[in-house]
């Protein structure tokens, strides 16, 4: 197996709740990567050494399959060793061709991903990987009518690797003991929102403010 190092640059290691893990089952989708929560600003580096093969329109009204509710990210994907790993919800630094280097900044996460604060975190990376034929990625991919199409043959679950790179300092992440602090763009406003109706998983013990 391929030894990754961690996608975020001096960041805590923090995995996600259950909703934001790979194979989530979602109220209007399965989840297909992995959501690192960051703060703003984060630095992206390289997984593994590879070549970047597409930048795309990952998520909001730009996107190649546009979400407007969401404000706009690229995605990165870059073949190397492992497959095709896809850097979503970021801003890419890189270009399409070019080679990077393990632990290479490719992209910085320069928006929350969320237009407003609805309780649970809003600001992450999405990583996803592919197999190495991969030439797009999967994200929110409907049939024309707003549903999601089912997941291809051909994405993996980087968890694994996720943990290999992290070893024994990974922190699992309860969004029962979030603070609402981290995570999110303080500038955001706030809406209450009873998140769990739209993304799935357990409620809360109380619904946002």
């Amino acid at each position: 197996m391929s030894t990754w190092i961690w996608p975020l640059k001096a960041e805590t290691l923090v995995f996600p709740d259950d909703v934001c893990s790979f194979g989530a089952v979602r109220t209007h989708d399965v989840h297909t990567g992995v959501d690192l929560f960051c703060e703003l600003g984060q630095e992206i580096v390289a997984v593994e050494d590879g070549v970047v093969i597409h930048i795309e329109g990952f998520t909001g009204p730009n996107a190649d399959d546009p979400s407007p509710w969401w404000n706009d990210t690229d995605a990165i994907l870059v073949k190397g060793a492992t497959g095709v790993v896809t850097y979503g919800e970021v801003k890419s630094l890189v270009k399409v061709g070019e080679r990077v280097k393990q632990g290479q900044v490719i992209a910085v996460v320069e928006a929350p991903v969320l237009r407003s604060f609805k309780g649970r975190p809003m600001v992450m990376l999405h990583l996803e990987l592919m197999a190495p034929e991969a030439t797009r990625t999967w994200w929110w991919k409907t049939d024309g009518e707003g549903n999601a199409l089912p997941m291809p043959s051909d994405l993996r679950d980087p968890t694994s690797y996720l943990k290999e790179a992290a070893g024994n300092l990974f922190v699992d992440f309860r969004l029962e003991d979030y603070d609402g602090q981290a995570f999110r763009d303080p500038s955001a406003k706030s809406k209450p929102a009873k998140w769990w109706a739209v993304w799935g998983g357990s409620c809360p013990a109380q619904e946002p403010a």
